[in-house]
């Protein structure tokens, strides 16, 4: 019959405690994520952010496809970065996911904002064709600061800090300065929504390095 140690014992019970940690943290962030959608139906009225930069901003329906990509990344990633970063790294994560993740949603209760979306003429091609489905599932509201802008440049941060290889880092900025573009190119924000993102995502991982810095 085989001995089990008491550190094994141990190191097992530890696993275990990890293991459902990460599966609690996973269910928090899929949570905060989905609420974003009840906000969106709820909130009305509010403020437009546009400006006279805006109107020479065309319509790229195309820009579509990087706009729903980045929304994916916005469901997958924090999964993803459960099982690649570092202890200290996911504890720092967590901590700007969950902080940017609150206050955005209170600033679009607060102090709601929203978009005068264009009508897509044509739907002869499929880009038109999803950019108005977008529309029709995702409502003009909840645009400043721009979620799309934050999560892309929190999850490109952190991202780039799992490789030191500069291929893997140039398309790693290059497709989230994309999906970036693609919400001005979709109509789906203003410059300053996108401006209010980056902020966003400056002051949120500024909190989370000082934090961290502290507690260690």
């Amino acid at each position: 019959m085989r001995k089990i140690s008491v550190r094994g014992l141990l190191n097992l019970d530890k696993k275990r405690k990890n293991k459902l940690g990460k599966l609690l943290v996973a269910g928090l962030f899929l949570t905060l994520i989905i609420i974003y959608f009840p906000i969106n139906r709820f909130v009305s009225h509010g403020v437009s952010l546009k400006t006279f930069l805006d109107e020479s901003i065309s319509l790229i329906p195309v820009f579509v496809i990087p706009y729903l990509i980045g929304a994916t990344l916005i469901l997958f990633m924090p999964l993803f970065f459960i099982y690649k970063l570092s202890e200290e790294d996911f504890k720092k994560y967590v901590l700007v996911f969950l902080s940017s993740t609150i206050l955005s949603y209170l600033i679009y209760l607060i102090f709601p904002t929203y978009v005068d979306r264009p009508l897509i003429q044509s739907q002869n091609d499929i880009f038109s064709k999803l950019l108005t489905f977008l529309y029709s599932v995702d409502k003009s509201y909840n645009a400043a600061p721009s979620g799309h802008t934050f999560y892309s440049i929190i999850n490109g941060v952190f991202l780039l800090n799992l490789s030191d290889n500069n291929i893997f880092k140039f398309f790693v900025v290059a497709g989230f300065f994309i999906i970036i573009l693609s919400t001005l190119f979709t109509k789906q924000h203003y410059l300053l929504d996108v401006i209010s993102g980056i902020l966003f995502a400056y002051l949120f991982l500024l909190i989370g390095n000082t934090f961290i810095k502290i507690a260690s």
